[in-house]
């Protein structure tokens, strides 16, 4: 048996590598898209290779996928299961992001990105931290006082 940190045994099990998932309505906003598509964008994987690529980075998550209220959540993966997807992926992320200000999600995409988001979330915890967040190029106050 292995011993449980004063964190983790209060629950029984260990949370260390738990990752909320990305939701719907963060994936709706113009900002926190474009910097997923940025991030997944950055990794320099070709169209014909994002599919195994996700079932890869999917396959190396140590912890498991909560939704916002802590309840496990096992991602639906069958949402990449369509013909057409080595075309989506060029579309929305070998190209890189475009930013507009009236960017919409579609329906069928909306649950593709959740995955992916909640994947890449996963393997970049800190990158991942900064999606959807805009600062000030120039707010003239320290990091630290930033809120």
């Amino acid at each position: 048996m292995m011993a449980l940190c004063r964190q983790c045994s209060v629950y029984g099990e260990c949370h260390y590598g738990d990752v909320t998932i990305v939701t719907s309505e963060e994936v709706k906003t113009r900002e926190f898209l474009f910097d997923l598509k940025l991030t997944a964008h950055l990794l320099h994987v070709s169209q014909a290779h994002w599919l195994e690529h996700v079932y890869d980075l999917y396959g190396m998550v140590e912890g498991c996928f909560r939704d916002e209220f802590g309840n496990l959540v096992d991602l639906n993966l069958e949402v990449f299961s369509s013909k057409t997807i080595e075309y989506w992926f060029r579309d929305n992320i070998c190209r890189g992001p475009d930013y507009h200000p009236n960017q919409r999600v579609r329906s069928e995409a909306l649950g593709r990105y959740v995955v992916l988001g909640s994947i890449l979330k996963a393997h970049y915890p800190q990158v991942a931290a900064t999606w959807g967040r805009r600062w000030p190029a120039n707010d003239n106050s320290s990091p630290i006082t930033r809120k």
